[in-house]
């Protein structure tokens, strides 16, 4: 497993590579919107989303500045939903514990919220380790998800 991953903010030029790892069909069996994306629809929905002030959308990169996956945090009043997707290629790697981590302690450092909200799919047993791995706790079982929350005041670099 590797050790390290980067961050950095999404451009446009990532619009592609993102497209990309949502509409795997592997990936697609675990999201809550299963359906395949039209490029056209996703594209839009990017470009409108890396200009939106309560939407921010990281790339992941591995120890060698390959891009890997993206996550990203959408504002809601004093708190933030999550959400990731690694590159098939990369899944059970480490990777994305180490990204949900990084992404999560810089965001609650850098954006003013208390705590970040990830909603997981009770058969997504992958993620919930992860988020897990990554600090989240249990906050709520829901009829078809779990509700895991990271806080502020319970991080650490």
């Amino acid at each position: 497993m590797k050790n390290k991953v980067h961050l950095r903010f999404a451009e446009k030029e990532d619009c592609k590579n993102i497209y990309g790892w949502r509409n795997n069909t592997r990936m697609r069996e675990i999201a809550f919107n299963s359906d395949e994306i039209p490029f056209e629809e996703h594209e839009k929905w990017f470009y409108e989303a890396i200009k939106n002030p309560n939407r921010n959308i990281f790339i992941i990169m591995d120890e060698n500045f390959n891009d890997i996956g993206t996550i990203r945090f959408d504002k809601k009043g004093k708190h933030a939903l999550v959400n990731i997707i690694i590159g098939w290629d990369f899944v059970g790697k480490g990777y994305g514990s180490l990204g949900i981590m990084r992404g999560s302690i810089d965001y609650l450092n850098n954006f003013e919220v208390g705590y970040i909200i990830a909603e997981i799919k009770k058969d997504n047993l992958a993620s919930i380790k992860a988020f897990e791995k990554a600090g989240y706790k249990l906050y709520k079982e829901h009829e078809d998800k779990f509700e895991y929350r990271m806080c502020r005041e319970k991080i650490s670099e």
